[in-house]
């Protein structure tokens, strides 16, 4: 039986025309079938050549896992045809393409030994990060195994991060253990796969790129943020009771007050609380948290469903994620 056409993910680059741009953000990594590609770095304001690309090669994928921003640019020197892949769309490519698993996995083990060397080299589930790069693998994993889910066992899994992290099974085992522990995976017998909280896992990667991948970034989401947009529901209720629409529309000089009046800031003279209210709406906005309706800003669209489903998550200390990581990283039970 022929394959299926799957345009949605497969793309054609020109020569010249650019696949990943150094300094961008994107959930893109690409596979190359066929072409040539070039990876270049500015240095001292030039572009340095850091390495020829061709098929079966994977670029991008490590924008994936940590989403900061790209470390090079990526351009078609000829005629290229690449799969573009992301966490989503894993189950359609692997299931029109089953021989880009083997692919995905042993570039992503190279990779990952390569960019994170220490971490590796040091082995530490103490830190957040790490636990970030193993549950992007079992994320991975999940979308690979998609179409065959009785492949899912702990031995098919322990396997996995043994490779990749270049540990002991009985480690492996252990990082396995962890995640069953946090409600990430779910025991069962290897008759019947290993059990995947979805949800919880995504859910885990969400929050850990609005907390952490973008720390050095001025864009980061804040614990001030989250208490700021509490306040913004709050307003909402008070004003339009139980909304059933997925956003409404209010004065920003109203939200401001509102917030202002907290003691959220209280210790800040008036023009820095000026400042951090005016940081706080660029980030919220940055996130898809809020909008403006004008240009000149006198009204500000609140976008409740998202909003609300953002605190659901539980990102304050104490809360779910927070939870969580304890488990994770060794410091709770």
């Amino acid at each position: 039986m022929a394959k299926k056409p799957i345009s949605r993910v497969r793309k054609k680059f020109f020569p010249g025309q650019v696949l990943v741009k150094e300094g961008e953000i994107s959930g893109w990594a690409f596979l190359i079938l066929n072409g040539r590609v070039s990876v270049t770095k500015k240095v001292g304001g030039r572009d340095q050549l850091l390495a020829e690309l061709g098929a079966n090669d994977l670029v991008g994928e490590i924008s994936v896992i940590d989403r900061k921003p790209r470390t090079a640019t990526v351009t078609a020197m000829t005629e290229t045809d690449a799969l573009m892949l992301n966490l989503t769309n894993l189950p359609e490519v692997m299931r029109d393409h089953p021989d880009t698993a083997i692919v995905l996995f042993r570039s992503m083990a190279n990779k990952l030994r390569l960019a994170n060397e220490k971490v590796l080299r040091n082995y530490s589930p103490e830190e957040i990060s790490f636990w970030n790069r193993l549950l992007t693998l079992t994320r991975l994993w999940v979308a690979a195994t998609e179409s065959n889910v009785e492949s899912r066992t702990p031995v098919d899994l322990c396997e996995k991060i043994r490779i990749v992290f270049d540990i002991s099974a009985e480690e492996a085992q252990s990082l396995i253990n962890r995640m069953i522990a946090a409600g990430i995976l779910s025991d069962s017998s290897e008759a019947k796969g290993l059990g995947i909280q979805l949800e919880r896992l995504d859910q885990f990667l969400e929050i850990y790129r609005l907390l952490y991948a973008e720390q050095q970034s001025k864009m980061k989401l804040t614990l001030s943020d989250l208490q700021v947009s509490r306040v913004i529901l709050g307003v909402v209720e008070r004003t339009f009771g139980k909304v059933t629409e997925s956003h409404v529309v209010l004065p920003t000089l109203e939200l401001k007050e509102a917030v202002l009046s907290t003691d959220l800031w209280l210790n800040y003279s008036e023009p820095e609380r000026e400042r951090l209210w005016e940081d706080c709406i660029l980030r919220l906005t940055r996130h898809g948290l809020v909008g403006w309706r004008h240009e000149e800003r006198s009204e500000i669209i609140v976008l409740i469903r998202k909003m609300m489903n953002l605190l659901a998550l539980g990102l304050e200390p104490g809360g779910v994620f927070d939870q969580t990581c304890g488990i994770l990283i060794g410091k709770k039970k």
